[in-house]
């Protein structure tokens, strides 16, 4: 038996609705627990520290959890606020999630 591989229907796959929220859920679990963490900036921050972005392209959704700016970077210096959500993946609920 022949099976024609369809990149093109591969592709709207992995770039549904479905696959962008899949992928969306553990991004935001994510960004919440890095925001979780107490401001280190004076005067203390009244915006989220870190945002979501979409960076889904033709052949796959994915989102990317970042800083919202300088002062933001300044806080993830001294909190390592991202990182350390990241590595608590498993205790956060993302079991399987990769992220890039």
């Amino acid at each position: 038996m022949k099976i024609d591989w369809n990149e093109a229907g591969f592709d709207l796959l992995l770039t549904s609705a479905g696959a962008r929220e899949l992928v969306l859920k553990p991004s935001t679990t994510l960004m919440l627990a890095a925001n979780s963490v107490p401001s280190t900036t004076s005067p203390p921050a009244t915006e989220p520290y870190y945002e979501i972005e979409d960076g889904t392209d033709g052949h796959r959704a994915r989102y990317r959890v970042h800083t919202t700016g300088e002062r933001a970077e300044k806080h993830e210096a001294k909190t390592h606020a991202l990182q350390r959500a990241l590595a608590a993946g498993g205790k956060l609920g993302l079991g399987g999630a990769r992220f890039q």
